[in-house]
């Protein structure tokens, strides 16, 4: 069981309306899938310019982000989905070397993973 990460994105529903009906909360930019006992899968693309953790939270810090549920989470409640998975015993291989977009392993619990994954 796992929980995908995502940038939440407002755009217009109606294109009648000039922009007065829109929907928050529509999944963006895909950040990353926390897994139980795995490291973290944070999804890299270079062509964004998000190569490492690092070029994460700059691009996160002024956004909003939310889970594959809708749940709203800020950019330390993330991170420390990010870190606390160093702080249990992990029972399973590394999400990444699994992936088929396996990048590879970051400086700390995570691996980087591009291209499409959930």
């Amino acid at each position: 069981m796992g929980t995908n990460y995502y940038v939440s994105e407002t755009i217009d529903i109606c294109p009648h309306c000039n922009g007065k009906i829109k929907s928050e909360n529509v999944f963006g930019y895909h950040i990353g899938k926390s897994s139980g006992g795995c490291d973290f899968a944070l999804h890299v693309d270079a062509d964004a310019g998000i190569k490492n953790l690092e070029d994460m939270i700059v691009f996160l810090i002024d956004k909003k982000i939310i889970d594959e549920y809708g749940r709203s989470i800020t950019l330390e409640g993330l991170l420390n989905v990010i870190f606390r998975i160093a702080l249990r015993d992990r029972n399973q291989p590394e999400f990444g070397e699994r992936h088929e977009n396996y990048v590879g392993h970051g400086e700390g619990p995570y691996d980087y993973i591009s291209g499409e994954f959930s």
